[in-house]
């Protein structure tokens, strides 16, 4: 139990970091332009 609430937690941090990358990204692109 207490294993697969720890990887529960390890991915939605993941897809939470990964989030905030992919739009950090897009708005560096933006304001490039």
């Amino acid at each position: 139990k207490m294993l697969i609430d720890t990887t529960i937690i390890a991915v939605i941090l993941a897809s939470m970091v990964g989030f905030i990358i992919f739009w950090g990204m897009i708005l560096m692109i933006v304001y490039n332009k």
